[in-house]
């Protein structure tokens, strides 16, 4: 006979087990549900830091002739936040679904919801580049 302090530890063990598995299949649903939303989001935000690059392009071509420090160091933000949201962009890209209808292409768009749950930590990540890019936290 088992000693009840053993049966006792192997349960707490196997509910324990039970709710991390529970928690990890939620967390999976949840993105999968969330996805076009969150990549509607994103492209959102790419469509306006866009506009505002185009702004800060055509702003810095101006600085040149009152101070070339300022546009140097103007430029060199720039760029990296031009990066950031390019990389971003290219990515979400990546995720979202194409439009075309052919067996291939459906299996590839059912293939990229379910795994988006596996690639939302890097969206989270180029997100959060952009955002520190943008704000320069």
């Amino acid at each position: 006979m088992a000693e009840p302090l053993s049966l006792a530890a192997s349960m707490a063990g196997l509910i324990s087990l039970g709710l991390q598995v529970t928690g990890g299949i939620a967390k999976y649903l949840d993105a999968v549900k969330c996805r076009n939303e969150e990549l509607s989001a994103v492209r959102q935000q790419n469509a306006l830091l866009t506009d505002t690059l185009a702004t800060i392009e055509k702003t810095t071509g101006k600085l040149i002739h009152l101070s070339p420090e300022v546009a140097d160091v103007t430029k060199r933000n720039f760029d990296s936040f031009k990066d950031s949201v390019n990389a971003l962009e290219g990515f979400a890209a990546q995720l979202a679904s194409c439009n075309v209808v052919t067996w291939r292409s459906r299996l590839q768009d059912k293939t990229a919801k379910l795994r988006y749950a596996f690639d939302r930590p890097k969206l989270e990540q180029l997100c959060a580049r952009v955002k520190q890019a943008q704000f320069g936290e």
